[in-house]
């Protein structure tokens, strides 16, 4: 049975009535602590890099640019852990099915990092394997015809977009399972969330395709009002306007994605919530 789409937006927005204060709270901590992140690693990096480039680097620049290579991977992987953890967090705080405190939303978080890379592991894997199997495929039948290759390659570019479809719907609570079910073994949670979409990636499509026409129609309009008010300032000679509106323009775009990330995870908890079923009594009744 598909998920009842307007009970899964009604929770979605009962939630953001309830918690939104919660859920901008933790983005702020969020925010704040990937600001601190990147101002202390990003200038070790800068340091090092100043020092490598003045001791070693004529000599070994290999070995210079390794090491850049090495920490900007290791500056950018922990914006992933960052990112992860934020966004579980969020889902922990928007769940219909308990009512978590501000610092357990926040240790889930954190909690289910490790789980989400295996999951971004076991993923990238699978990718790596299907295109190996097609480019296989591909290549047997270019040796025959190319023909026979081009078939491939069309038949691939019209079976991509729904596959992509498909395995982000079938895929689409995975971060609720983890952050409010607890699924902390990649494969598990890859299967708990398999499980829950079985048979409802019509519904699923639906609510992620309202919602995504409605934040392009929302980002649509917003880079109207952006650009339009600078090519206006522009064509009339004025600088400082053009200016204004880039500020604000730049101000707007912060706060739009703000809003995008505390609702969509509103969402996609509402939705997992829908799909594991009724809350328990005790709980059903604190939101009444």
């Amino acid at each position: 049975m598909n998920p009842d789409i307007s009970k899964v937006f009604g929770t979605m927005f009962d939630m953001l009535r309830r918690r939104f204060g919660l859920m901008l709270g933790l983005y702020a901590v969020f925010f704040a602590i990937s600001m601190v992140y990147s101002m202390l690693v990003g200038g070790v990096l800068g340091v090092s890099t100043l020092a490598a480039a003045g001791t070693a680097g004529a000599e070994n620049p290999f070995a210079m640019g390794f090491g850049f290579i090495f920490g900007m991977l290791v500056f950018y992987l922990g914006f992933f852990v960052i990112s992860f953890a934020q966004s579980l967090s969020l889902n922990a705080m928007a769940t219909p099915l308990r009512e978590p405190s501000f610092g357990e939303a926040f240790g889930d978080g954190w909690r289910g990092v490790p789980a989400m890379f295996g999951i971004m592991i076991l993923l990238v894997i699978a990718y790596f394997v299907v295109a190996l199997v097609f480019a296989l495929v591909a290549g047997v039948m270019a040796a025959v015809s190319d023909t026979l290759a081009g078939l491939a390659i069309g038949l691939l570019v019209l079976l991509l977009i729904p596959a992509i479809v498909y395995l982000g719907c079938r895929l689409s609570v995975l971060s609720p399972v983890v952050a409010v079910d607890k699924v902390y073994n990649p494969v598990t949670a890859i299967q708990r969330t398999w499980e829950l979409t079985r048979g409802k990636v019509l519904g699923i499509f639906v609510i992620m395709l309202v919602f995504w026409l409605v934040a392009a129609v929302i980002f649509g309009l917003l880079f109207v009002m952006f650009f339009g008010s600078i090519f206006a300032a522009a064509s009339t000679g004025g600088e400082a306007p053009a200016i204004g509106g880039m500020i604000v323009g730049l101000i707007l775009f912060a706060i739009i994605g703000l809003l995008f990330a505390i609702v969509s995870a509103a969402l996609i908890s509402s939705l997992h919530g829908e799909l594991v079923g009724p809350v328990s009594g005790d709980l059903q009744n604190t939101f009444e």
